[in-house]
């Protein structure tokens, strides 16, 4: 009998490739390491009223709850372009682009360990603390489906 895990990942497999995956992988880092960018831009009071939108044609669009929030994330636009640059390379983003949130953000948690110094920060291809034995059960199965709820969550607000 096959466990439902296995099952899952291997459709998930046949439908997506492995660079898909990967690409997904690096972009789900991308949008949980917002609160880490602005912390690194010192304004971490601003993970409570702005999130990551979407990534389109290389372009990061941030979207903040008041013009207020807008104006003070442009003025650190270029640290949190060097951060994001810096930190996921592999996406190869050009810019950042900012508009108004059409709802309030719920605020995130923002990690004490944030601040903008390479040794504190997980290069983007080593994952999380995993034990051997479901490490690859976790990769196959978990990066997959997070990056479908990335999809559906940008579809959904299109």
């Amino acid at each position: 009998m096959r466990k439902v895990g296995d099952l899952l990942s291997e459709f998930l497999n046949e439908q997506f490739d492995s660079a898909s995956l990967e690409n997904g992988r690096i972009t789900a880092g991308l949008f949980s390491s917002w609160t880490v960018a602005l912390r690194a831009a010192k304004i971490p009071a601003a993970a409570d009223h702005s999130r990551i939108r979407e990534l389109e044609h290389k372009v990061l669009v941030i979207e903040a709850e008041h013009p207020g929030w807008v104006q003070l994330l442009q003025t650190k636009q270029s640290q949190l372009l060097s951060y994001v640059q810096w930190k996921f390379p592999e996406l190869e983003i050009q810019g950042i682009s900012f508009c108004l949130s059409r709802e309030l953000i719920s605020p995130l948690p923002i990690p004490a360990e944030a601040s903008f110094n390479p040794e504190n920060v997980l290069p983007v291809n080593e994952p999380n603390v995993e034990t051997p034995e479901n490490k690859e059960t976790n990769k196959a199965l978990y990066e997959p489906i997070k990056e479908f709820r990335r999809v559906i969550q940008k579809r959904n607000r299109g």
